[in-house]
């Protein structure tokens, strides 16, 4: 997210093929796209850069994904679950094996995630470092991940067939994120015309809770068709 220099992208996208990933999403890169600066970078990892989605903004960037991981170095105050980079493989593995598509969040080189972007994660990544010097270029802290996830990917392949389970509990399937994204703007709409919000400086701290709660309750298709009907109904005088 926010990407400031070319070469940290192109050495991010080496990072991902030395590891076999290969999608790769690129929002608001500071100095424009395409960056020949980062096809340089990438040392043969050009084809993940042609192939890369350029958005704008978060939503757009994570609209087709169920579950969502940032990476943050600070402590945040907002009640999300943390893990630790062996934590993160194991839950992005999970949804992996249940067809649910995950997306792990970097952000900008120098100011990483702000509180907006953190409130549409369903958890947090720490990488546990020297608490005297924690900083990492962007393209290692990708490394980390992705050699992680890697290496649990081929010891899983060792096994394939034993353990390995290919849907979610109960068959639940939470709803993508533009879905969400709809539901929570039609839910902000909703709220301002009924004159919920008391003041203007209130209201994009209690946007990002409800998104955040949201978020982390991981609707189904059919919770979201309920919630819309609520905000549906609600709209409506009431009758006897």
């Amino acid at each position: 997210m926010q990407p400031q220099l070319g070469e940290n992208i192109g050495m991010v996208a080496r990072a991902m093929k030395n590891c076999g990933f290969y999608q790769l999403r690129i929002i608001d890169p500071r100095d424009g796209w395409p960056n020949p600066d980062a096809i340089s970078a990438s040392a043969g990892a050009d084809d993940i850069l042609q192939h890369a989605r350029i958005t704008q903004n978060l939503e757009e960037a994570i609209d087709d994904c169920h579950y969502v991981l940032g990476l943050t170095a600070r402590p945040r105050m907002r009640a999300l679950p943390r893990f630790d980079l062996t934590q993160a493989v194991t839950q992005t593995s999970q949804k992996q094996q249940q067809n649910l598509q995950s997306a792990l969040l970097f952000g900008a080189e120098r100011s990483g995630l702000d509180n907006d972007a953190i409130s549409r994660c369903d958890g947090l990544i720490h990488i546990a470092l020297n608490p005297d010097f924690q900083s990492l270029n962007l393209s290692q802290a990708v490394l980390l991940f992705c050699y992680l996830y890697w290496q649990n990917h081929l010891l899983s392949a060792e096994t394939d067939g034993i353990t390995t389970e290919h849907i979610t509990a109960d068959n639940i399937i939470p709803a993508p994120r533009d879905e969400l994204h709809n539901f929570l703007q039609r839910l902000e709409t909703s709220l301002e015309r009924r004159g919920f919000f008391k003041t203007e400086q209130q209201k994009p701290e209690i946007i990002r809770n409800l998104r955040s709660y949201f978020t982390r309750s991981s609707p189904t298709d059919q919770e979201l068709r309920t919630l819309h009907g609520i905000i549906e109904r609600l709209k409506k005088p009431h009758t006897s």
